[in-house]
């Protein structure tokens, strides 16, 4: 996993990401992961949720 962050990291300087740029882009997949855990395991009806949020 850790050879697999290092390239994906080079990669994303070698298209022009500076390092804040892959900071944030660390920071939101932890969000993401975060949530999506949350979601998930409170078994969240997604429905339900949109309402909530005021979606349609």
């Amino acid at each position: 996993m850790q050879l697999l962050i290092w390239s994906d990291t080079r990669d994303a300087k070698r298209a022009g990401a500076t390092e804040e740029d892959i900071q944030e882009a660390v920071a939101m997949s932890a969000l993401t992961r975060h949530w999506s855990t949350i979601f998930n395991g409170m078994q969240v009806d997604f429905e339900t949720f949109k309402k909530e949020m005021g979606g349609q």
